[in-house]
């Protein structure tokens, strides 16, 4: 779970003596239960998105159907979507992950109410949204032959991201080149708001743009952040939400529990994956601040009203069809309900040290083995050298720094973390070092422990319905000392200066 995009820590992978239906495996026998291994093609080289889906799959199974992401599928493919819709399809994978604003360009209109422009504008109304009926409604949708809907997903909100200027009014869309993901609808948007949209490969946005359809992770990660750039915090465009779709030949083959299992997996990750994106929405926003290239800005007012205005004729078009225009009536009470979120703003916002102490502030030591990580019940898949050896944890007023080193591998990661009551949360900001699976923490993974301290020793133990990773609870940690301080930290692959700050 700890770490690793090539070791797989976060994903169920396939076990000995597992049935896989993708990939090639096979059943296995002796005894030994039966374990279905599903392949599911993931476009993004992370699993941040399924991570929640993924585990409550395992969960609800008992470990009897697991699944085994496929990262980086149709990486260079600008309409990545359409070809693993015709993957999955084709049997190349069975499930997938699929934004919801590619499925109108594939003919599917059910999503369209949810990408409607600066309708769906916070986290918020989305997850009221998903946790309505109109979101079972949507999966409920035909796709034609070979693919079934399965669950629907939250993702970040996207934002007007100017790379040549801001973009706050309709007068600053006009002429632009604007970066979109594939969609009829963010399309339409844009011509209406005067600007031409185009396509481009994930991670490359061309300089030769002028704004792009972008939250604060992607933004974060990819280094977009440039001198000269902005984002307009307070202009949601539409939401990242996703669907995992799945090969219905593959749903035929498995138990009516099984297949119940893969749809109420969802409702079972939506709140871990709602309570990921707030935390990551913060620490990306305090990262993006500290760097200091990057303005935040808000549309006024008015500019808000005219832009509302400019974008019209999409929703004409859109409520031709009276179920969309019902469904947009439908999120438009729900709107009135929701409180106004306030976008994220640089003042304050990196001061993530100002809290005040918490119950484990300090410098902690421990040294585990391969045999603890057994102990500790991690899968056989995790018992990697990064996983074990002389751990340093430094705890400091809501940061946090650990390095991890053997004779094998040293690693490092850094970010936030809250104590509240006897439960610890931590959200990655960084990580690396060097390790034979190249498996360390990534920005964004979202952690979660019970913990007890006694005298100097501190427990951690799992939370159900959590990711509580068992290679930094294998053994006790023993306090070092009650003032935090980076010079425990290992010197062979130490964190960055700030990492505490």
């Amino acid at each position: 779970m700890r770490r690793a995009v090539t070791a797989g820590l976060l994903i169920a992978a396939a076990a000995l003596n597992a049935g896989c239906f993708g990939g090639g495996g096979k059943a296995g026998g002796g005894g030994e239960k039966h374990v279905i291994v599903l392949t599911l093609a993931n476009h993004e080289g992370e699993s941040r998105d399924l991570a929640e889906y993924v585990q409550a799959v395992d969960r609800l199974s008992n470990g009897s159907l697991r699944i085994r992401l496929e990262p980086n599928w149709r990486k260079t493919e600008i309409n990545y979507d359409r070809g693993t819709i015709a993957d999955v399809r084709g049997g190349k994978a069975d499930l997938a992950k699929i934004g919801v604003r590619s499925f109108d360009t594939l003919g599917v209109r059910d999503f369209q109410p949810l990408i409607a422009p600066l309708l769906v504008d916070t986290l918020g109304l989305e997850a009221k949204i998903l946790r309505s009926p109109f979101a079972a409604q949507m999966v409920a949708g035909a796709d034609g032959p070979g693919v079934e809907r399965l669950t629907l997903l939250p993702g970040e909100v996207r934002r007007p991201f100017g790379l040549s200027h801001r973009l706050v009014a309709p007068a600053d869309y006009r002429g632009a080149m604007f970066g979109i993901r594939p969609s009829l609808v963010s399309s339409d948007t844009l011509r209406a708001l005067s600007a031409t949209p185009r396509g481009y490969v994930s991670g490359e946005l061309p300089r030769t743009f002028d704004g792009a359809e972008l939250d604060l992770f992607t933004i974060n990660g990819n280094g977009f952040d440039r001198p000269g750039t902005s984002l307009t915090v307070n202009v949601g465009l539409w939401p990242r939400a996703f669907v995992v779709v799945a090969n219905k030949a593959v749903l035929a083959r498995l138990s009516p529990t099984q297949r119940a299992i893969l749809r109420r997996a969802g409702s079972a990750a939506l709140e871990p994956a709602l309570a990921r994106l707030r935390s990551e929405g913060k620490d990306n926003a305090a990262i993006l601040c500290r760097r200091g290239r990057m303005a935040f800005v808000r549309a006024d007012p008015e500019q808000l009203a005219a832009l509302r205005t400019a974008v019209r004729p999409v929703y004409h078009r859109l409520e031709r069809s009276a179920q969309t225009r019902r469904v947009i009536r439908a999120i438009e009470r729900m709107k009135t309900g929701v409180a106004p979120e306030p976008g994220p703003r640089c003042e304050g916002a990196s001061g993530l040290t100002a809290r005040g102490r918490t119950p484990v502030d300090g410098v902690y030591e421990v040294t585990t083995t391969a045999a603890d990580l057994h102990r500790a019940r991690a899968p056989a898949r995790d018992v990697i050298p990064e996983n074990y050896g002389k751990w340093i944890y430094v705890f400091d007023r809501g940061r946090f720094a650990i390095t991890q080193e053997d004779e094998e591998a040293c690693t490092w990661a850094s970010g936030k973390f809250s104590v509240n009551g006897q439960q610890m949360a931590w959200s990655i900001v960084g990580g690396g070092g060097f390790g034979p699976n190249n498996a360390y923490n990534r920005p964004g993974e979202f952690f979660r422990f019970g913990w007890s301290r006694y005298r100097d020793t501190l427990t951690l133990t799992p939370v159900e319905g959590a990711i509580s990773p068992a290679n930094f609870r294998a053994k006790p940690w023993h306090l070092v000392s009650t003032t935090p301080s980076a010079r425990y930290l290992s010197k062979s692959c130490p964190p960055p200066k700030d990492a505490l700050r």
